[in-house]
């Protein structure tokens, strides 16, 4: 089922000049966009905390990233285009592993950030989605690649976070006393 959905999304970015356009625009250059919207938000919010913001989100990318390579070693999946299921629509990724997505997982770790930042910037886990959709429709992975790499990236950053918060608080307590 997810072999012919992942087929299904690849086929209808090729079918429109436009579609396809779209679908490599948030494939590749959107996470970027959210890294410098984030360090912008970051800049501009005035936000108490935040580079307590900034260094948990880079922990929690930086932790996402050995999690994803364990995973990706273990469970090794070949990208569906290196199989001829789908057409690549962008330039070859570097490296072999589909699964888990780091692209998606990403996505979701900048998303979550933003949504710490302020609970009004709860459309970027809209913008998230379509990342991940994006590299489905792109040719890159396979849709429970991107489910996985969401489902991850969401995890690690609460766990991450839940952890760090309790660090501090127990830092904080010690330097009271």
């Amino acid at each position: 089922m997810f072999t012919i959905l992942t087929q299904q999304l690849n086929n209808l970015a090729g079918q429109s000049w436009f579609l396809e356009q779209a679908t490599i625009f948030f494939a590749v250059y959107v996470i970027w966009l959210m890294v410098l919207g984030y360090v912008l938000a970051l800049h501009y919010c005035s936000i108490k905390g935040k580079l307590h913001d900034f260094f948990l989100t880079v922990l929690v990318i930086g932790i996402l990233y050995v999690i994803s390579f364990i995973i990706g070693y273990l469970l090794f999946e070949p990208r569906p285009y290196t199989i001829g299921l789908t057409n690549l629509l962008i330039n070859e990724p570097m490296t072999a592993k589909s699964f888990p997505s780091d692209h998606a997982a990403i996505a979701f770790v900048l998303a979550l950030g933003f949504w710490r930042l302020d609970k009004r910037w709860w459309p970027m886990l809209l913008v998230a989605l379509l990342v991940a959709i994006a590299r489905v429709a792109a040719g890159v992975h396979y849709l429970y690649d991107v489910a996985a790499g969401a489902i991850l990236g969401i995890l690690v950053s609460f766990i991450v976070e839940k952890i760090y918060n309790n660090f501090l608080a127990r830092l904080r307590q010690h330097l009271k006393s």
